[in-house]
């Protein structure tokens, strides 16, 4: 089989891109199943988490960090990073 039809046969078999899956976790709606495990990995951990709740106006487009953590360093102080 030459390039050519391996390619044309390769375009042919794809089903496309593939689409993330609305997942829900503890009553929260996710985008994907990777957000979703993420919020669970971080209760795992004790870490509190919202999602999504804030967005940005950039001058290049609208942003939405996903998840807003809070986490305990060494001296036990609470951080809020994204």
């Amino acid at each position: 089989m030459n390039l050519d039809a391996f390619l044309h046969q390769m375009k042919t078999l794809s089903a496309g891109p593939l689409k993330a899956l609305p997942s829900e976790y503890k009553g929260c709606v996710f985008r994907s199943r990777l957000e979703a495990r993420t919020a669970y990995y971080f209760d795992l951990l004790a870490i509190d988490w919202e999602y999504e709740p804030v967005g940005y106006a950039l001058p290049c487009g609208n942003y939405a960090p996903d998840f807003f953590c809070t986490a305990i360093d060494r001296d036990r102080r609470k951080h809020k990073f994204y």
